[in-house]
C-alpha cells in the first residue's frame, strides 16, 4: 500500500477523543486482504504469490471483471496472451497500464519462437502430437499449451508459488476456507509436498438475453455440462514443470502429487450470452458438416452449435443493403448498351475516316444514364448519413445486443455521457466496456445511503435490540444495500446508551425509539392486553418477557410504517440477515418483493442457522460463511436420513427455532402475530412460502454468546426454573452451563455442541445440501467496512456533537419489575376465539416420519 495512503489514513479523525473507543469492536483479518483503496498494487505482501495465464482475443468489457475479480481473491500476477480484440491499442494499453499484468502480444517473433523446436520442447515430444495441425479447438489447445510453457519460465524467474491456467470465461470460486474469500487461503491449506491442485467446474445459465454473465449471477449445476467437465489445475511452480494440457500440469522428473479440493471450484459461464453462437462460429472456417467439425471441435455440444443454420438476423443484413446495390443492375446494362452500340456503329460504317465522329446517342441511352445514375446517387447518400450515425439501421431494431463501434455514438447519446462525466468518446474509446444493465446492488450510490423517494416498494424492519454498533451498523447497512429503506430500532441497555444512539439516530432513514417510562405507559393502554392471543406468554420472565416486549413494538412499528407510506414490514433480530436469492441476476429484497403478486398479504421466509467452524469468531457477519438449511428447502428423505448426523447430539436439528420470519403487506387491520409472523384483525392473511430466498440466524456464533444471554436473564439454572424462562430446549441446557461450569468446561461443551470440527461430517453433509455455503453477506459487509462506512458514520456523528453544544438527554426506564407490574396490572382477557401467538419453534424431529405418513 502506498505511503499516502498510509498517511492519509493516519490522519482520520480518532473516535477515542470521544469517548468513543471501540465502539466497532476488534476488526480481525478481512475478509478480502487485498482489497485496499482499489490501487491493487501490493506485490509484496501476498503470501503465496500467485499468478494466472490465460489467452484472450476478449475486449475491457469482459476481462476487466474477470481480471481485478481474482485480483481481490488474491492473484498477484497476469500472464494475458493477446490477440483479436484483446490486442487492439485501445484495449492493450488499458490492460497494460494494471499493476501485476504483463501483456504479451502474438506478434510474428512470438510465434517464429515458438516454432523453435530447441526452444518449445513440446514439439518434439509425443504427448501433444494428437492435436498439432487440426484448426479450431485443436489449434487453440496447441497454442494455449505453448502459451502456458512460456509463462511457466516467466513466473519462475517472477518468484511465483502457484500459476494456474484460466479462460476469461472462467472464475475460481475459493469455497471451503472459513471466513476468508481467498484464493491464496485456499492453496495454504495444501501440504509443502503437493504439487497440483484440482478444481472442478460449474455451469448453468438462467436466462437467454443475459448480457454481463460475471455479474448477471449465474446458478451452478454440477452434473450435466455443456462443454468440459475434467475441471482446471493450479500447480505449485518448481524445476521441470510443464504444460499436460490446458487443463492439467505436469513434471518431466516425477510423477506429480495431485488433490481435488472438495468445495472450491471454477465457475465456467458456458455459452452465457446469445450472441455466443455466432461469434464462437465466426472464429472458425470449419464446414458445417458432420464430418468437417468432428475435425474442428472436441465436444459434441460446440459441434452440434456449428451445424445450426444461418440465424434470421444475418438475413436481415441482406434484406438492408440490398437496395445499396441495385444500382449495379443499370450499371451493368449501360456499360453492355456501350459496348453493343459501338460494336453496331463499327460494323455499320467501317470506310468512316472522319475523327470526330462518334455514336449517335439515341433517347434510350440518355433514359438509361438517368437510372443509372439515381439509384447510385441514393446509395451514395444513404452510405454518407449511415457512416456518420444520422440514418438509424433497421439491424438494430431486431438485434438484442445494441452495442456500438466506436464513435458511433449519437449527438444525445454523446451529450448524456458527457453529463455523467464519461470523457472516452473524445480519445475514440466509446463502449470499450459495453453497455450495462440494471447494477447488481442498485442503491449502493456513493455510500450516502440517503435515496428513499426512489424505492419501490419500499420496504421498513423493525427490531429491539441492545447490541452495540459493532454489530448494529453492519446487520443496518446491509440492508440498506439489498433495498431496505427505513428502520424502526426499539433500543435499550447497550443500543440505548449515549454514544451508541447518537450513531444510528444520524443515520438516513433510520428512526430510534428509546424504551422509557412514556412508551411503556402507551404499551400499557394497547388492546393486545385485552385479546386472548399472547396471554400465555404475559408473566414469564426472559425469553417470554422478551416475545411480549417484541409483539408490543411491532404493534406500533406497524403504525409508523403506514404514517410513512411503506408497502412492507419485517420483523428482525440483529442477529439475523435476509438472503434475498432467487431474484435472478439482482440480489435485491426489493426486487424479490416487488414480484410477489398483489393478493399476497405475508411472505415466509425459512430460516438457514449458522454452522461455526471455530471457537474465536469476533465478526460472525464476517467470519461465518457455512449454514444449515432449513427443513422447508430440503428434499423429506434427505432431511431425515441425516436427521441424527445433523444435530450432533443436540435436542433438535436446529439449535434454535427453525419456523422462519415473514414480511408482511402493510395495511388496515395488519397486527403482530408473536415475533415470527403477522396476522390480520379482518381476515385471515393470505401467505406464501419462498423457494430460495432465506433468513441467515446467526445462533451462538461467539463463546461469549453464552454468558452475555446468561447475564441478561435472572433464573435460577435448574431443569425447572429454566422452563419458566426459555422456550427452546437448546437455550435451557446452554444457560444451565453458562451458570454451573468452568470457563474450561463451558468451552468444551461450546466446541461439542456448537463448533463444527468434523471436516469429514462437514463434506458429507455439504455434498448432501444439508449445509451450505453462503458467501454474500460476507463480501458486501466487509466491502462496505474496508470502504470506511461504518468508521465514517461513527466519526460524522461524534464530529458533529462538537461542533454543536452539549445537550443532555434525559431518558427514564423503569427496572424489570416495574414493567413487569405494568403488564400485570393491565391484563384484560376477553372470552373471543383468537389464534394464538407462534412463538419460536424447532424444526420437525424424527417423530414427524411417524406422524406425517398417517396425516397424509
Amino acid at each position: 500500500m502506498s505511503s499516502s495512503t498510509s498517511e492519509k489514513q493516519r490522519s482520520l479523525p480518532s473516535n477515542s477523543d470521544s469517548g468513543c473507543v471501540d465502539l466497532l469492536g476488534q476488526s480481525r483479518a478481512p475478509s478480502f486482504p487485498y482489497f485496499r483503496d482499489w490501487s491493487f498494487d501490493y506485490q509484496s505482501d501476498l503470501k503465496p504469490k500467485i499468478c494466472i495465464t490465460t489467452s484472450t482475443s476478449a475486449g475491457l468489457e469482459q476481462t476487466l471483471p474477470w481480471l481485478f475479480y481474482h485480483k481481490v481473491i488474491g492473484v498477484s500476477t497476469f500472464y494475458l496472451f493477446v490477440e483479436g480484440k484483446a490486442a487492439s491499442p485501445n484495449v492493450s494499453r488499458v490492460l497494460e497500464t494494471i499493476p501485476g499484468v504483463k501483456v504479451i502480444h502474438r506478434t510474428k517473433e512470438l510465434e517464429e519462437q515458438q516454432a523453435k523446436r530447441y526452444f518449445m520442447p513440446i514439439w518434439n515430444e509425443t504427448w501433444l502430437a494428437s492435436f498439432f495441425y487440426k484448426p479450431c479447438n485443436y489449434e487453440l489447445f496447441v497454442k494455449q499449451s505453448l502459451n502456458m510453457e512460456m509463462a511457466i519460465k516467466m513466473a519462475q524467474d517472477s518468484g511465483m508459488e502457484w500459476i494456474i491456467h484460466l479462460d476469461t470465461d472462467e472464475l475460481i470460486h475459493p469455497s471451503g476456507t472459513g471466513y476468508e474469500y481467498s484464493l491464496g487461503n485456499c492453496l495454504e491449506i495444501s501440504l509443502q509436498t503437493l504439487m497440483q491442485l484440482s478444481f472442478q467446474t460449474m455451469r448453468a445459465a438462467e436466462r437467454d438475453d443475459i448480457k454481463e454473465p460475471f455479474s448477471e449471477r449465474l446458478l451452478g449445476n454440477p452434473n450435466y455440462f455443456l462443454t468440459y467437465g475434467n475441471g482446471k489445475a493450479a500447480a505449485r511452480v518448481q524445476n521441470h514443470l510443464r504444460p499436460n494440457g490446458a487443463h492439467r500440469w505436469h513434471n518431466y522428473r516425477k510423477s506429480p502429487k495431485e488433490i481435488k479440493l472438495e468445495e472450491a471450484a471454477i465457475l465456467h459461464y458456458t455459452y452465457p450470452k446469445f450472441s455466443d453462437l455466432t461469434s464462437r462460429r465466426d472464429r472458425c472456417g470449419c464446414k458445417p458438416t458432420k464430418v468437417d467439425v468432428k475435425r474442428c471441435f472436441m465436444l459434441e455440444f460446440d459441434r452440434a452449435f456449428q451445424l445450426l443454420p444461418l440465424p434470421p438476423h444475418h438475413l436481415l443484413y441482406i434484406h438492408t443493403y440490398l437496395p445499396y446495390g441495385l444500382f449495379i443492375v443499370p450499371y451493368l446494362l449501360l456499360l453492355l448498351h456501350s459496348h453493343m452500340a459501338g460494336l453496331f456503329y463499327s460494323s455499320s460504317k467501317p470506310t468512316s475516316s472522319s475523327p470526330s465522329s462518334s455514336p449517335p446517342s439515341s433517347p434510350y441511352s440518355r433514359l438509361l444514364l438517368l437510372v443509372t445514375l439515381l439509384p447510385l446517387s441514393l446509395a451514395c447518400f444513404a452510405f454518407v448519413l449511415q457512416w456518420r450515425g444520422g440514418l438509424d439501421d433497421p439491424v438494430t431494431h431486431w438485434s438484442t445486443d445494441h452495442r456500438e463501434f466506436p464513435g458511433m455514438a449519437s449527438t444525445h447519446e454523446k451529450k448524456q455521457r458527457s453529463l455523467r462525466g464519461r470523457s472516452n468518446s473524445d480519445s475514440g474509446c466509446v463502449d470499450l466496456l459495453g453497455q450495462s444493465r440494471a447494477p447488481s446492488f442498485p442503491y449502493f450510490r456513493d455510500w450516502s445511503f440517503d435515496y428513499q423517494s426512489d424505492l419501490n416498494p419500499k420496504i421498513c424492519i423493525t427490531t429491539s435490540t441492545s447490541a452495540g454498533l459493532e454489530q448494529t451498523l453492519p446487520w443496518l447497512f446491509y440492508h440498506k444495500v439489498i433495498g431496505v429503506s427505513t428502520f424502526y430500532l426499539f433500543v435499550e441497555g447497550k443500543a440505548a446508551s449515549p454514544n451508541v444512539s447518537r450513531v444510528l439516530e444520524s443515520i438516513p432513514g433510520v428512526k430510534v425509539i428509546h424504551r422509557t417510562k412514556e412508551l411503556e405507559e402507551q404499551q400499557a393502554k394497547s388492546r393486545i392486553w385485552n385479546e386472548t392471543w399472547l396471554a400465555s406468554f404475559f408473566y414469564k420472565p426472559c425469553n417470554y418477557e422478551l416475545f411480549v416486549k417484541q409483539s408490543l413494538n411491532m404493534e406500533m412499528a406497524i403504525k409508523m410504517a403506514q404514517d410513512s407510506g411503506m408497502e412492507w414490514i419485517i420483523h428482525l433480530d440483529t442477529d439475523e440477515l435476509i438472503h434475498p436469492s432467487g431474484t435472478g441476476y439482482e440480489y435485491s429484497l426489493r426486487k424479490l418483493l416487488g414480484n410477489i403478486s398483489a393478493d399476497v398479504d405475508a411472505v415466509i421466509f425459512p430460516n438457514y442457522e449458522s454452522s461455526v467452524e471455530r471457537d474465536d469468531i469476533k465478526e460472525p457477519f464476517s467470519e461465518v460463511s457455512m449454514f444449515k438449511k432449513n427443513y422447508d428447502h430440503l428434499p423429506r428423505d434427505v432431511y431425515f436420513g441425516s436427521y441424527k448426523e445433523a444435530t450432533r447430539g443436540n435436542p433438535n436439528y436446529f439449535l434454535t427455532y427453525g419456523n422462519g420470519k415473514a414480511a408482511a403487506r402493510v395495511q388496515n387491520h395488519l397486527r403482530p402475530n408473536g415475533a415470527h409472523r403477522w396476522h390480520n384483525y379482518r381476515k385471515s392473511p393470505k401467505e406464501i412460502k419462498l423457494e430460495e430466498a432465506a433468513i441467515l440466524h446467526y445462533t451462538y456464533p461467539k463463546f461469549s454468546d453464552l454468558t452475555s444471554r446468561r447475564d441478561r436473564c435472572g433464573c435460577k439454572p435448574t431443569k425447572v426454573d429454566v422452563k419458566r424462562c426459555f422456550m427452546l430446549e437448546f437455550d435451557r441446557a446452554a444457560f444451565i452451563i453458562a451458570s454451573t461450569a468452568s470457563s474450561e468446561e463451558m468451552l468444551q461443551w461450546y466446541r461439542e455442541h456448537v463448533v463444527w470440527t468434523d471436516d469429514t461430517l462437514k463434506l458429507k453433509l455439504l455434498r448432501k445440501g444439508i449445509l451450505t455455503r453462503i458467501y454474500a453477506p460476507m463480501v458486501i459487509i466487509q466491502e462496505l467496512r474496508e470502504a470506511g462506512v461504518f468508521s465514517s458514520v461513527v466519526t460524522s456523528a461524534h464530529m458533529s456533537l462538537n461542533n454543536s453544544s452539549t445537550v443532555s438527554i434525559s431518558r427514564e426506564s423503569s427496572q424489570v419489575t416495574g414493567r413487569r407490574r405494568v403488564l400485570e396490572s393491565h391484563l384484560d382477557l376477553d372470552t373471543e376465539s383468537q389464534a394464538s401467538a407462534i412463538p419460536p419453534q424447532s424444526p420437525p424431529g424424527l417423530e414427524a416420519t411417524q406422524i406425517e405418513p398417517l396425516s397424509e
